[in-house]
C-alpha cells in the first residue's frame, strides 16, 4: 500500500511540474465549443431580463432604446475584434489586467485587478443571484403566494455559494455545465425573439409605432448606454481564461467574433419582441421583463420563461466566477495580490482561494442588495476597462516591435478608441 501511495504522489508531482515553466501555468482544457459557449454563457444573464428597463428610462424613448440596443452591440463586435487579437498575442490568464500592466506598468494593472476583484465581478454576481431570487419569486408566486424578501436574500446566498462549489470541483463540471445552460438560455431568448417576429408578421407593432416620442436629452442617456453595456458584459472574459483554451491563436479570435453575433442577434430580436408585446407602462413596471411577456404571449405557460432566465442567469454566473478567479490568479503570480491567491488544489489544479476569496466579497455585496446601483457600478467599470484596454492595444502597435499577434486590427483599434473618447466627451 506504501509504495502504491508513493508511485500515485510521485506520479501527482510530475503532472504538477509539467504544468510550470518560468512560472505557474493553467492546464489547456477548453475547446473552441467550450471557448464560444464560455463567453456567450457569461454574457447572456440577467442583462437582457434586467436591463432593458434602464435602458428605457433613461434614453426615454423606444427609438433610443433599440438605437442603443444595436449600437453598442456594434461596438462590442469592434471591441471583440481587438480582444480577438490580443488575445492571440499574449496567452497568458488575466484579460484586461495583463495587457494593462504590460502596456502602462504596475500601477495601472494594480488597479484594474483590484476593481476586478473588490467591484466589477463580485457586484455582476450578486446581481445576477439577486434577480434569479426575483425569477424564483416569480416562479413559486404562480402557484402560491410571493417569497418575503429575507427569504429573497437566502436565496441569492445559496446560488452564490453552490457557484463557488462548483467551480472548485472541476474545469470540467464547470466547462459542462456552462454549455448546458448556454444551450438553455439562447433556445428561451430565440422564443422571445421568435414570439415578437409573430406578432409583427400580424400587423401588431405595439409601442414600436412610437419611435422616439419622449427621447431624453439630458446626461442621462449616458446612463441607459452603462446599462447596455451591462447586458453585453462578459464577451471579454475569453481573454481571463487564455491560458487554458487549446489552439488560441485560432479558437479566441472565431469563440469572439462567433459568440458577439450571436448575442448581438438575440438581444435586438428580444427587444423587438418586448416592445411588439409590452405597453411601456408594462415595460416599466417590473424588473422581471421576460415575465411580464410570457404572461401576456404564452398565458398559463408564462412558467417556463422564469425557468428558462433562472438557468440563464447561473450559467452566466457559473462562467463570470470561473473568470474572474483566472484574473485573481494572475494577478497573483505577478506579485500583485496576496500570494495565497496563486495557489493551485494539489488535485483539480484549480485556484480554489481567489474564488473563495471573490464569493466572500459577493456575499458582503448583498448587504444593500440594490439592483440599479448595482448595474450603474458594473456598467461603469467596464466600460473603463475596454477604455485602457483599448488604449493599451494601440500601445502596443506603436512601441513594441515583439508585438506580433496572428492578425491584427489597427483600424478597428482607432474607431473603437475614437468612439470611447467621444461617448466620454
Amino acid at each position: 500500500m506504501e509504495v502504491t501511495t508513493q508511485e500515485r504522489d510521485d506520479k501527482r508531482k510530475i503532472e504538477i511540474e509539467e504544468n510550470v515553466s518560468s512560472f505557474l501555468q493553467l492546464k489547456r482544457r477548453i475547446g473552441l465549443v467550450g471557448a464560444a459557449s464560455f463567453v456567450v454563457g457569461v454574457v447572456i444573464g440577467s442583462g437582457i431580463f434586467v436591463s432593458p428597463k434602464n435602458v428605457l428610462v433613461y434614453s426615454g424613448s423606444i427609438g433610443l432604446c433599440l438605437m442603443i440596443w444595436v449600437g453598442v452591440g456594434l461596438f462590442m463586435l469592434i471591441i471583440s475584434l481587438v480582444y480577438a487579437e490580443l488575445g492571440t498575442a499574449f496567452h497568458h490568464s488575466g484579460g484586461d489586467y495583463i495587457y494593462i500592466k504590460d502596456a502602462f506598468g504596475g500601477l495601472p494593472a494594480f488597479l484594474v485587478v483590484w476593481a476586478q476583484a473588490m467591484l466589477r465581478t463580485p457586484a455582476t454576481r450578486t446581481l445576477k443571484a439577486l434577480v434569479f431570487a426575483d425569477y424564483v419569486d416569480k416562479v413559486v408566486s404562480s402557484t402560491s403566494c410571493s417569497i418575503p424578501r429575507s427569504i429573497k436574500l437566502m436565496i441569492a446566498v445559496i446560488e452564490i455559494l453552490t457557484l463557488a462549489i462548483t467551480n472548485m470541483i472541476s474545469v470540467r463540471l464547470t466547462t459542462n455545465i456552462q454549455v448546458f445552460f448556454t444551450a438553455t438560455k439562447v433556445i428561451a431568448l430565440v422564443i422571445i425573439g421568435f414570439g415578437g417576429i409573430v406578432k409583427l408578421a400580424q400587423g401588431s407593432f405595439g409601442e414600436l409605432t412610437m419611435g422616439f416620442e419622449g427621447t431624453n436629452e439630458d446626461f442621462t442617456v449616458v446612463l441607459a448606454i452603462y446599462s447596455c453595456f451591462f447586458a453585453y458584459d462578459g464577451w471579454k472574459a475569453i481573454n481571463n481564461i487564455a491560458e487554458e483554451i487549446y489552439q488560441p491563436k485560432r479558437n479566441i479570435p472565431l469563440a469572439l467574433v462567433l459568440s458577439t453575433l450571436v448575442i448581438m442577434t438575440v438581444y435586438v430580436l428580444a427587444n423587438v419582441s418586448y416592445f411588439s408585446v409590452l405597453t411601456k407602462q408594462e415595460f416599466l413596471a417590473s424588473w422581471t421583463v421576460a415575465y411580464s411577456w410570457g404572461q401576456k404571449i404564452l398565458g398559463s405557460a408564462a412558467i417556463i420563461v422564469p425557468i428558462s432566465v433562472l438557468c440563464s442567469i447561473h450559467g452566466s454566473s457559473n462562467g463570470s466566477n470561473f473568470g474572474v478567479s483566472r484574473i485573481m490568479f494572475a494577478a497573483s503570480r505577478e506579485g500583485q495580490l496576496p500570494e495565497l491567491m496563486s495557489y493551485l488544489h494539489v488535485n483539480s489544479l484549480i485556484p480554489t482561494f481567489s474564488i473563495a476569496f471573490s464569493t466572500f466579497i459577493s456575499l458582503l455585496m448583498l448587504l444593500p442588495a440594490d439592483i440599479e446601483q448595482l448595474i450603474n457600478l458594473v456598467g461603469f467599470v467596464t466600460f473603463i476597462l475596454v477604455c485602457g484596454t483599448m488604449a493599451a492595444n494601440i500601445k502596443f502597435r506603436l512601441t513594441m516591435k515583439e508585438y506580433s499577434p496572428v492578425f491584427k486590427s489597427l483600424l478597428l483599434s482607432m474607431l473603437g478608441w475614437f468612439k470611447c473618447s467621444r461617448i466620454l466627451d
